[in-house]
């Protein structure tokens, strides 16, 4: 999808509830932040995922751009 729309994958972030989801995204190139919905946690910081979060408030700009 990043490179249908000319942009690099450095550049992208995926957000991801599934471990699939999460490897495809690593797989690309493109950082990763997880919501936990039925896979737990550590699973999917283990799928490669940069961060987790329950839902999107808890979305901060250290999450987003890892400042």
């Amino acid at each position: 999808a990043a490179k249908r729309i000319g942009a690099s994958p450095e550049t992208c972030v995926v957000f991801e509830d599934a471990i699939n989801g999460v490897e495809a995204a690593v797989h690309a190139g493109i950082r990763c932040i997880a919501l936990q919905t039925t896979t737990d946690r550590a699973s999917l910081l283990a799928a490669g995922a940069s961060a987790v979060i329950e839902n999107y408030y808890q979305l901060t700009d250290e999450i987003l751009y890892g400042k």
